[in-house]
């Protein structure tokens, strides 16, 4: 089964998440290592909830949700079945978040959350792992443009399966000036730096004084300008396309 049921371990061990990370992460890598990571993408953390809290997350129906949209979305776009790990979120309210790797995939939720808006969450981040599939591509070679084109392919797939309501805010955060010039500026002169140089998440993200979510949002920027230029092309239809290709020299 792709979605793990994660139950149990928020029922015995939620006050230790380093104890059931042991069971999902590359042993070589040490468990307070990535609980830092996949925190700085919106996992809990203990301090920020309560037994009641907990309790109340594990009547959620999010686990069951999760396993219809995997069959729904493995079976649209060809995807392979990867382990799904679903934890709190950092904010018991607002918020969600998600992060993809190669061989998995976590989900973040608050309590409460919508079934549409964690179809959203879950287009975004599986669309991602059946990218990386298509690609065949390590992560750890992944440069800025390659980044920003998939980031922009993913919310594009919300917008094309889930509605325009539900993409990020960060898609409409900014201004077209504001966009061209995170290109020309932050972009372009940095798009084939990799995930290895600190630069690429800085820009990414939008890290220190820079622009939040800026790569993101010209990796948005990029596909709907190309999916305007070929209105009869669908999401699906980039899935193996090379981050190449969409490449413009000016917004």
């Amino acid at each position: 089964m792709a979605v793990r049921d994660t139950r149990e371990w928020l029922k015995n061990d939620w006050q230790r998440p380093e104890k059931y990370l042991k069971q999902i992460v590359d042993r070589e890598k040490a468990e307070k290592q990535i609980q830092f990571y996949l925190q700085n993408f919106g996992m809990y953390r203990p301090s920020q909830y309560s037994q009641e809290k907990i309790d109340q997350f594990l009547d959620e129906k999010y686990w069951e949700y999760v396993s219809l949209f995997e069959r729904k979305y493995k079976a649209k776009w060809k995807g392979k079945s990867v382990p799904i790990y679903i934890f709190p979120y950092q904010s018991q309210v607002n918020g969600m978040g998600g992060v993809t790797f190669s061989d998995k995939l976590f989900l973040f939720l608050p309590l409460g959350l919508s079934k549409q808006k964690l179809e959203a969450l879950f287009v975004h981040e599986y669309h991602h792992s059946v990218r990386l599939k298509n690609l065949n591509k390590k992560m750890e070679d992944f440069t800025l443009l390659d980044s920003i084109i998939m980031e922009g392919l993913a919310e594009s797939a919300v917008e094309e399966y889930c509605g325009t309501k539900y993409v990020a805010e960060w898609c409409h955060k900014y201004s077209e000036k504001d966009l061209t010039r995170f290109w020309s500026k932050m972009i372009k002169p940095n798009k084939s730096v990799t995930r290895e140089d600190t630069m690429h998440d800085r820009i990414l993200f939008g890290k220190g004084f820079l622009p939040t979510m800026a790569g993101y949002a010209v990796g948005y920027k990029l596909i709907q300008r190309y999916l305007k230029e070929h209105p009869t092309v669908l999401t699906l239809d980039l899935l193996e396309v090379d981050s190449q290709e969409f490449f413009r020299e000016v917004l």
